[in-house]
Formats: C-alpha cells, sequence, structure tokens
C-alpha cells in the first residue's frame, strides 16, 4: 500500500504543480479507509515496472460519493483516460447504492468543467475562496439514482 500511495503522491505532484494537492501520508490514509474507492490506470515502463498514469479517489458517505481527486499525467492528457475513471467512479458509485455523486473544482478548470457536464453532472454551488489561492470551487453533483450512472452516461466515442 505504501508503494501505492508514494505512486498517487508522485502522480498528484505532476498534475498538480508545484506541490501537488494531497501529501504521501494523506494518500496512505486514504487507501487505507473503508469509505475511499481508488481507481488507478498504470502503463508498463521499464524493466517489468509500472507507472501510475491516472488516478481517481471516491468516499462514500451514506447514499452519497464525492469525487476528492481525479488526476491525468499531463504526458497522458486529451486521450479520454480522466473520463473512462470519472465514468467508472459513477457507475460503482451507482452500484453501492449511491443515490448522489458530487465533486468540487476550480471555477478556472474549463477542461474538468467540461468533462463534468459531458458526463452528466451539472454545476449546483458555489463555495467562495475555497482553494488555497482563494479561488472559487464550484460544486458539481448528479442524481445517480432515477436512472442508474451507466444509464444516464452518453457512451464513451
Amino acid at each position: 500500500m505504501d508503494s501505492q500511495a508514494a505512486a498517487a503522491s508522485a502522480l498528484d505532484r505532476v498534475a498538480f504543480p508545484p506541490d501537488g494537492l494531497w501529501s504521501t501520508a494523506q494518500f496512505c490514509d486514504e487507501l487505507r479507509c473503508e469509505r475511499t474507492m481508488a481507481l488507478g490506470a498504470w502503463l508498463p515502463c521499464d524493466e517489468g515496472q509500472e507507472t501510475l498514469v491516472g488516478m481517481a479517489f471516491t468516499s462514500t458517505v451514506l447514499d452519497e460519493t464525492s469525487l476528492t481527486t481525479l488526476a491525468v499525467h499531463p504526458s497522458t492528457r486529451r486521450q479520454g483516460l480522466a473520463e473512462i475513471l470519472l465514468r467508472e467512479c459513477m457507475a460503482s458509485a451507482c452500484a453501492a447504492g449511491s443515490q448522489r455523486f458530487l465533486l468540487e473544482v476550480r471555477a478556472s478548470n474549463t477542461n474538468a468543467i467540461a468533462l463534468y457536464s459531458k458526463c452528466g453532472l451539472s454545476c449546483s454551488g458555489r463555495r467562495k475562496r475555497y482553494y488555497r489561492d482563494n479561488e472559487d470551487a464550484l460544486l458539481y453533483d448528479c442524481d445517480l439514482g432515477s436512472s442508474g450512472a451507466s444509464g444516464s452516461l452518453p457512451p464513451l466515442p
């Protein structure tokens, strides 16, 4: 588990420079938490090793699942990996009985906002000065209970 947390932390720092969003210790805690689901996309590299190029973490409390982080390595962006990870998180949340899927996103992160909208989430609010640099967070969510995540999402291209 420590090697997975270290890989997640390394990807976090590359995806969210300069320092990443979470520490290695925070990733360790999340990986140990029974409410957390972690997905990783690994690519082979030198000598039989693999490198983490995409990850998504969710946390479920009662019937709500929150996307806590979604990151893709800059070298593998714009290839649909974030969409695959997001769709899998939503489908897994629905299958586990969650009724609502939610997340927070920087107001300036237009690429992520476009992805979330494409996958059926809609803006439901704003948290003023949410981030360390005082940027606002937009709240996005969708109802998983009415038709289920897999039934409500448009198909992959």
